[in-house]
């Protein structure tokens, strides 16, 4: 359990620059590591945070500007709200689905060794997009 969240950080404040990200804490203390001054525009509590937070970036990355990273974004701010919104409205059962499978092939797959169960669960995690469909705005 986590959170994914859309901020504008106060040193981009006045400009049409935004943040993806997410977290595994259960509690708010990422997001409020933040400076003061930052725009919170959309924060979400999901299980699958990381799955969530990789398909929201491809999303972004398709429909605005990359301008830092994997994480910052240029564009109108109502669009990415928009697009934040509907993925993670028409994604977020897959995702609880894809989770609750993973949980159960890493139950399956105990005995071997880690790493072997990390891979397998990765593959698991990349197939998840062959159900996602296109979102246009």
């Amino acid at each position: 359990m986590g959170f994914i969240y859309l901020i504008q950080p106060v040193e981009l404040v006045g400009t049409d620059r935004y943040k993806i990200g997410c977290t595994g804490k259960e509690d708010l203390s990422r997001l409020l590591s933040y400076n003061t001054g930052t725009r919170y525009l959309c924060i979400n509590f999901c299980e699958n945070y990381s799955m969530l937070e990789k398909l929201l970036k491809q999303k972004f990355k398709e429909n605005f500007e990359l301008i830092g990273g994997c994480e910052f974004f240029k564009g109108d701010e109502i669009k990415m709200i928009k697009l934040y919104t509907e993925i993670y409205s028409t994604n977020i059962e897959l995702i609880k689905h894809k989770k609750e499978f993973n949980i159960i092939q890493k139950n399956t797959f105990n005995s071997n060794q880690n790493n072997v169960v990390n891979e397998f669960i990765e593959i698991n995690n990349n197939e998840v997009y062959d159900y996602f469909t296109p979102l246009e705005i």
